[in-house]
């Protein structure tokens, strides 16, 4: 039996995971000799093995799961009675449940021995939303409170309780070979490994939260020719990048690194970015667990106040309009209405002015924040 001290379950996406980054860095550093381990959604296991290690983790089918619920088999209470008899192994004097639904409601359940639970049981998730202060603030869709909310990682680290000076970030350790690779691609370019480029993140797992090719192109036609550009993502969205360079037109090409990076190589290149351009997607929040400074484009439904950069000093542009952020299912209504809501040239002044020469840009359709770190949380001027 593998004994930790504290398990922490989240079965969701990478961009969640990632955003428990400071939870679980805390739980490393005081877990002392013991251990902490994960309990994840299979698809972002790669970045679990980062955070805390490959024999720490338990790796879920959540998809899987979910398709024998929406079939209304009993597959979905066979998947947990496997799972439950794999939790086993996991011996832990602590478990905390990150999620709100039955999968991750039944493995909280399911730990041994756990002297303490924290989190959404099986009794809670008859309701609609949670009774509890906590989680009721991050999963209720009351756009009154969400406008109002907190940064998502300070949810997780108020709920463990957590009293520690928050300005005190730990940044996510890359290995020796992930740097090596990045090293190997800087080289075929031409470029000294010492290069730090502007790092662009074309792509997003939601189709409404993908800013317009034609808006990355102008922003590349208009960069110094001395600015190396990096296009990173998945091997998805390396068409994309074609077309962004193809439309940026006679001009030096950003390199086209998406789908050659596994994660850990992704986040070594993110780490040695002079900026990381993108929407609220995993990788951005990759980025910020990997101390990289991050300019990110919010619009729609995507707030910054609930999962912007977490960091110190990084920047968001949000649009205007009086009724931002919208509500998720509006997103999904309309999905190209919301993209127009942020320029390229709002993106461009900011870049050239606000992040390369330090001056108060000129902004037409967006307003510009910026995050600081305070001792109970983040906040954005």
């Amino acid at each position: 039996m593998t004994r930790f001290k504290i398990v922490i379950i989240q079965l969701a996406r990478l961009g969640d995971l990632a955003q428990a980054w400071p939870l679980i860095s805390r739980c490393l550093a005081g877990a002392g000799q013991g251990r902490v381990g994960l309990v994840v959604d299979e698809r972002v296991s790669a970045l679990a093995e980062l955070m805390v290690g490959k024999g720490n983790i338990l790796s879920v089918p959540v998809e899987a799961i979910q398709r024998t619920i929406l079939d209304n088999s009993n597959g979905f209470a066979n998947r947990i009675l496997q799972l439950n008899c794999e939790l086993v192994e996991f011996s832990t004097e602590y478990a905390l449940n990150l999620n709100f639904h039955n999968a991750s409601a039944a493995l909280l359940e399911a730990l041994p021995t756990a002297t303490a639970r924290l989190g959404a049981r099986l009794k809670d998730i008859k309701a609609e939303v949670p009774s509890d202060a906590v989680l009721f603030e991050l999963f209720t869709s009351s756009q009154g409170l969400r406008q109002n909310g907190r940064h998502i990682s300070d949810i997780w680290l108020d709920y463990a309780q957590d009293s520690q000076d928050r300005r005190e970030l730990i940044f996510l350790t890359i290995p020796a070979e992930a740097q090596d690779k990045i090293d190997a691609l800087f080289n075929r370019l031409g470029w000294r490994t010492s290069t730090n480029p502007v790092v662009i993140l074309p792509g997003s797992g939601q189709s409404g939260r993908i800013w317009p090719e034609r808006y990355f192109a102008e922003v590349v036609r208009n960069l110094k020719s001395d600015t190396p550009v990096v296009f990173a993502g998945s091997k998805f969205e390396s068409d994309t990048v074609e077309r962004i360079n193809k439309s940026a037109g006679s001009v030096i090409p950003g390199a086209n690194f998406c789908g050659e990076t596994t994660l850990p190589e992704l986040a070594a290149l993110l780490q040695r970015a002079r900026l990381v351009v993108g929407v609220d997607t995993g990788p951005l929040h990759l980025a910020a667990m990997a101390g990289a400074k991050c300019l990110g484009l919010y619009f729609g439904s995507m707030f910054y106040r609930q999962t912007g950069p977490y960091g110190d000093g990084h920047l968001v542009l949000i649009p205007q309009r009086r009724d931002y952020p919208c509500c998720e299912a509006e997103m999904a209504r309309h999905p190209t209405q919301f993209e127009a809501d942020l320029l390229p040239e709002d993106l461009m002044q900011t870049m050239n002015l606000r992040v390369f020469q330090n001056k108060a840009p000129n902004l037409k359709s967006a307003r510009l924040l910026c995050s600081s770190l305070h001792k109970n949380g983040l906040d954005w001027t």
